[in-house]
């Protein structure tokens, strides 16, 4: 299984890793993250953890059905929601 993440730029690696243990996903060890977000500080920090990461294309991502739709994800990602 792969867990689909968004995060903001204040995101750490402790705080990510929170966020898939309050969703159920603590023993996942893959995650997929946005292109624009596969270098971000905390992303880099999980590889080196040994966390294996997919880089999404924002061409993959738009077509998706999502269950929530924000105005934010949509203007910055053309997708309701990356999380």
């Amino acid at each position: 299984m792969i867990a689909g993440i968004g995060l903001r730029e204040a995101a750490s690696p402790a705080s990510i890793l929170d966020a898939l243990a309050r969703a159920g996903g603590a023993d996942l060890r893959r995650l997929a993250v946005p292109a624009v977000k596969a270098r971000h500080p905390a992303i880099a920090a999980l590889k080196g953890l040994g966390y294996a990461v997919i880089s999404v294309p924002a061409e993959a991502l738009a077509p998706q059905p999502t269950l929530t739709d924000s105005p934010h994800a949509r203007a910055a990602m053309g997708t309701g929601s990356v999380a």
